[in-house]
C-alpha cells in the first residue's frame, strides 16, 4: 500500500483526531498488533471476548502509524491520543477504507464464492496468474467482513489482478462484502447444505451466493457452475442486470464443458476444455471429480 495521509483518512471515513493532520500519513493497515512492522494503521476491532482498545499503546509500541478506534472517553488524557482517530464504528470505517482503496487502484478483481471449494478455486486461479503477472489473492481463508477488507487493502499498485475469497453464514453477508470489493469477475462454485441452520433450504443458500451480482461491476462477467440445479434455478430468480454470464460444467451446452475426464491415475485427473477456451489435452495434480 503506497501512504495515505491523515488528512484522507479523515475524508474518508468521517473520523476525527487531535493528531497533527499535516505530518501523519499511514503504509498498510493491520488489526492484529502483533503484525505491527512499523507505519500501518492499526484497527482496534471488536471481538467476541476482547477489544482492539486493550492493544491500541501495545499497537503504538511496535511501531503503528495511527489507531483507528471507537471511545474517545477511555483514551482522554492519555499520551497515545495524539495519534488516535476516533469512529462509531471500527468495522464500518475499515469496510469504507477498503472500498476507497479498491476505487483508488482499480485493479482488476475476481471474486469467488461457493458452499464448497472457494479456496481451491482461489488458489488455483491464483497460482496460474502468478504464472503470468504479479497480483494478491486472499492469505489462507480469510473470507468474512474483516478478512475481505484486509485482503483488499494488501493490494499494491504494482499488483495487476486480484483473487479474493468471499464466504457467509448469513443472508447478507455476501451483498456486503461484493459492494466492498466491487469485483470484475465474479465465480460461485457451488451450492451444498452449509450453515443450515441459518437458512431454510438450498434455495435460500443460492440465493445467499448470488447477492455477489450486488457489488458486480457493470459489464463484469458471472462465472457459475452450470451442472448445479440449484445455482441455475437461482439465476432464473435474479433480477436482471448488465453482466456477461458464463457456464461452466460436463454438460452440453455450458460456456466451458468439461470432457473427456479420466479419474484412473491415482495421482490427477486428466480431461479436455471445450467452448470458449478449447484445450484437448489438461492435467490437474488434484483427485476428486468435484474437482
Amino acid at each position: 500500500m503506497i501512504a495515505i495521509s491523515l488528512e484522507t483518512l479523515l475524508k474518508v471515513t468521517g473520523g476525527e483526531t487531535l493528531a497533527n493532520k499535516e505530518r501523519l500519513s499511514f503504509r498498510g493497515i493491520e488489526y492484529d498488533s502483533r503484525q505491527i512492522k512499523g507505519g500501518e494503521l492499526f484497527v482496534a476491532l471488536k471481538g467476541e471476548t476482547t477489544h482492539g482498545h486493550q492493544f491500541v499503546r501495545a499497537a503504538l509500541d511496535q511501531g503503528a502509524a495511527l489507531c483507528l478506534v471507537e471511545e474517545r472517553e477511555i483514551f482522554a488524557g492519555q499520551p497515545e491520543s495524539s495519534r488516535l482517530v476516533f469512529v462509531p464504528d471500527t468495522l464500518q470505517a475499515f469496510w469504507t477504507l477498503a472500498s476507497y482503496w479498491r476505487d483508488k487502484l482499480g485493479t482488476p478483481i475476481a471474486a469467488v464464492t461457493g458452499s464448497v471449494g472457494k479456496t481451491t478455486v482461489k488458489e488455483i486461479a491464483a497460482c496460474i496468474l502468478l504464472k503470468h503477472s504479479r497480483g494478491a489473492y486472499s492469505r489462507k481463508s480469510f473470507n468474512n467482513q474483516v478478512g475481505v477488507p484486509y485482503s483488499l487493502c494488501a493490494l499494491a499498485p504494482e499488483h495487476q489482478w486480484g483473487v479474493l475469497e468471499l464466504g457467509m453464514n448469513h443472508p447478507g453477508e455476501i451483498k456486503l462484502l461484493s459492494k466492498i470489493v466491487k469485483p470484475d469477475v465474479a465465480v460461485v462454485t457451488a451450492i451444498a447444505p452449509a450453515h443450515m441452520e441459518f437458512f431454510n433450504s438450498l434455495a435460500d443458500i443460492a440465493d445467499a451466493k448470488l447477492e455477489i451480482l450486488e457489488g458486480l461491476r457493470a459489464g463484469g462477467t458471472l462465472v457459475v457452475n452450470g451442472d448445479d440445479p440449484e445455482l441455475v434455478a437461482g439465476l432464473s430468480r435474479s433480477a436482471e442486470s448488465d453482466f456477461d454470464l458464463q457456464r461452466y460444467g460436463q454438460k452440453a451446452g455450458s460456456d466451458l464443458q468439461i470432457k473427456a475426464v479420466n479419474q484412473e491415475s491415482e495421482e490427477a485427473i486428466e480431461f479436455a476444455l471445450d467452448g470458449v477456451v478449447s484445450i484437448p489435452d489438461l492435467r490437474l495434480n488434484l483427485l476428486g471429480g468435484h474437482n
